[in-house]
């Protein structure tokens, strides 16, 4: 089971990503994401020690996200272009 700090840092880390998207990296002060997660600043701080730290995290997370995306399905595919079709089709999809 998760702790109530892993639970911060998730705060953090979905709210981070929210708000880089509506307002790009350098519009999103690490005060105003700490705010909107429900956090200090300082606990933003504990968690990633710089404001990059935080967008790589993220970064690395999206993109593992997507490539257990793109693989799903796969290994029930019975050969190469069927396969290549699947993983089309799921990065569309996702």
């Amino acid at each position: 089971m998760a702790g109530p700090g892993s639970d911060k840092r998730e705060a953090i880390l979905n709210t981070a990503l929210t708000l880089f998207v509506e307002r790009g990296f350098y519009g999103t002060p690490t005060s105003l994401i700490s705010k909107e997660a429900g956090v200090a600043t300082g606990t933003l701080f504990f968690y990633f020690n710089t404001k990059e730290e935080l967008i790589d995290t993220l970064y690395l997370r999206v993109k593992a996200e997507a490539a257990l995306a793109m693989c799903r399905g796969l290994d029930d595919e019975p050969n190469t272009a069927s396969r290549l079709r699947q993983l089309w089709k799921n990065a569309v999809e996702w």
